[in-house]
């Protein structure tokens, strides 16, 4: 039976950078059973299962280092406790070590944001709440906190527009402070939230053109200043990738050759 090798591009990117050519090793017998499943991380703090992905823990020897993210893992435990700081790259690979082995767990930035939401009261209200888009309307999910300066929450948001309106003693309003609003459809208005801005025209897309000696080649949109390529559970060195004018190169390794399927994930 031929060797097959399958190509999985679901744009993992991030910086990159020239180094010597790298021995690539990997163990005979993988401790992790499958594809090791992309971590959507937290806004702020989260945990991961490390037996969603290393079924035996004690094979498990520690846990590698990523830039903008806090992780705290005591040996032969279950859970690793994330902190995630705002320098946190989209995309960032978990090395977590094995039998003196890194694999690899994907992770990727939540586009969830923080939003601090503030309404300045133009007289005294016992109670400040907000319904719309956010909450599914629903007032007492959403209530705010009085404060010295006036009323305020945080909120969680993807990246979007929200109508609202604000709730004061039970009685529902525009928001006065935003002049931002849409037509309710009903005759009437909604005060609307603005949160973040689209940058999807500008991201990079890759896509599978073909495969020649050895190498998987690549194109893309948006020149990508890294790209980060895995066989299997394990991150390919950086030597493994080229990448020039509207085309890169991925390495296929050695270790492919040996097994009729496995995958390069990009």
């Amino acid at each position: 039976m031929n060797n097959i090798t399958k190509y999985l591009v679901p744009a993992l990117l991030l910086l990159a950078a020239c180094q010597k050519k790298t021995d690539f090793q990997t163990p005979e017998q993988s401790q992790v059973p499958g594809l090791a499943a992309a971590f959507t991380l937290p806004v702020d703090t989260g945990r991961i299962l490390l037996q969603d992905y290393f079924p035996v823990l004690s094979a498990v020897d520690s846990i590698g280092k990523v830039d903008g993210l806090t992780c705290t893992w005591a040996k032969g435990s279950e859970i690793i406790l994330l902190k995630v700081s705002e320098e946190l790259a989209p995309v960032s690979i978990l090395p977590v070590y094995a039998g003196g082995f890194a694999y690899a767990i994907p992770l990727f930035k939540s586009v969830k944001q923080k939003v601090k939401f503030e309404y300045n009261a133009f007289a005294e209200h016992q109670s400040v709440k907000l319904a719309g888009d956010i909450n599914n309307w629903q007032p007492d999910q959403t209530v705010l906190t009085k404060t010295a300066s006036g009323w305020n929450t945080e909120l969680i948001l993807n990246p979007g527009r929200y109508s609202y309106q604000v709730v004061l003693d039970g009685t529902w309003k525009l928001d006065k402070n935003n002049p931002d609003s849409t037509s309710n459809g009903m005759g009437g208005f909604n005060s609307v939230l603005k949160v973040g801005a689209s940058s999807g025209d500008s991201l990079p897309v890759l896509f599978t053109n073909a495969t020649e000696k050895g190498k998987l080649l690549l194109g893309f949109e948006n020149k990508p200043g890294e790209i980060i390529a895995l066989w299997d559970n394990y991150r390919l060195p950086a030597d493994f990738i080229e990448i020039s004018d509207g085309t890169a190169k991925v390495r296929i390794p050695e270790q492919a050759k040996n097994l009729e399927l496995s995958f390069i994930r990009v």
